[in-house]
């Protein structure tokens, strides 16, 4: 009789290994957590360079800010603002925190050309200069020692431009050690000369705007008819000499305070009506109405502006009287010749 083979108990199989899913390095979950941490950084430096410009604050003050953020940004290297004078051959005014006091009395007055460093030549061509190696490269040959006394071992120069692409200066990073900049410094590069672009170009403005306040200014101070601004609540924000005289107040007395506040016999007069129809209709009206508190005349021109309305005018109550005399004066010769007439004819 044959046996029946015997069956082993299977034995379980083990459970093939669950695959774990692919985790960067933690040097890489570092490494971008620091790229983080400092592109943030960049861009609140950013923010309070920005700020800086939109309150007014001195050039200076904020391109040397926007500098100490790119070199916060960029470990070891020191940077510089350079503006272009207004020959458009000279780089002066330099801002340039970190480098030593003989380089920057060497940069500031320094005359652009196709083979001016990095600076000079950038400006001359308006495009970037890279220089990855001061030691090397002939654009530095004529200030090779200066550099190699100073450690610049490399130099990366943008030109500054307004916003019809004429040159306002440059932008430069000096760097200890030779190099290219990456990607990443492309950025911070192309994000410093734009805010200094809008630096320079805020306070251009700036100072054109209060050149031409201040020649306004003079004009309305010598004219010999009288002015006065007010605001949108009729404040008195500006008085010539003029009107002070002829309303027989000091200008200071009158700036800040409302119309009818410093002339209530005012209210409801021909003045007052027109002041409302010009701010109400946006137009201008040129009147002449004669005002019995006062016992004068006056004719004066109301313009609409943007903060509210303006004021030209003049007493013409003497120019008034003359004619009054010379119309009497004509009645009279009137009658005298109507009397001559009568006795040549009798």
């Amino acid at each position: 009789m044959l046996s029946k083979p015997i069956r082993r108990p299977e034995m379980p199989r083990a459970a093939k290994p669950v695959p774990k899913p692919d985790c960067p390095p933690r040097a890489a979950r570092r490494k971008s957590a620091d790229d983080a941490a400092q592109a943030s950084e960049l861009v609140q430096g950013q923010c309070r360079v920005l700020e800086m410009i939109a309150t007014g604050a001195p050039l200076g003050e904020t391109l040397a800010a926007l500098v100490g953020v790119i070199e916060a940004d960029i470990d070891g290297t020191r940077a510089s603002v350079l503006l272009l004078n207004e020959s458009g051959r000279f780089l002066h005014h330099i801002v340039a925190p970190a480098l030593p006091e003989a380089l920057r009395r060497l940069i500031d007055g320094f005359e652009i050309g196709p083979a001016a460093a990095s600076c000079g030549t950038a400006a001359y061509r308006g495009e970037s200069v890279i220089v990855e190696d001061t030691e090397t490269d002939p654009l530095w040959s004529p200030y090779r020692e200066v550099a190699r006394a100073h450690e610049l071992r490399a130099c990366w120069s943008t030109p500054i431009f307004d916003r019809d692409r004429a040159v306002l200066g440059t932008f430069a990073i000096y760097l200890r050690v030779p190099g290219r900049p990456a990607q990443r410094h492309l950025h911070t590069i192309k994000m410093a000369t734009h805010t200094a672009a809008i630096a320079i170009t805020r306070n251009r403005e700036i100072r054109t705007l209060r050149d031409s306040e201040r020649s306004i200014r003079g004009i309305l101070e010598g004219m010999m008819i009288g002015f006065v601004a007010l605001d949108h609540d009729w404040r008195f924000t500006y008085v010539n000499p003029k009107a002070a005289e002829i309303l027989g107040l000091e200008a200071a007395s009158l700036v800040g305070r409302k119309y009818l506040e410093a002339f209530p016999e005012a209210e409801g007069s021909p003045f007052e009506l027109a002041y409302r129809k010009v701010m109400a209709e946006r137009v201008t009206m040129h009147t002449e109405y004669y005002f019995p508190p006062w016992d004068r005349w006056f004719e004066q021109r109301v313009d609409p502006t943007l903060d509210g309305f303006s004021i030209f005018f003049q007493d013409t109550t003497e120019r008034r009287l003359q004619l009054q005399k010379i119309e009497h004066l004509a009645r009279v010769y009137s009658v005298l010749s109507g009397i001559n007439a009568l006795m040549v004819r009798e």
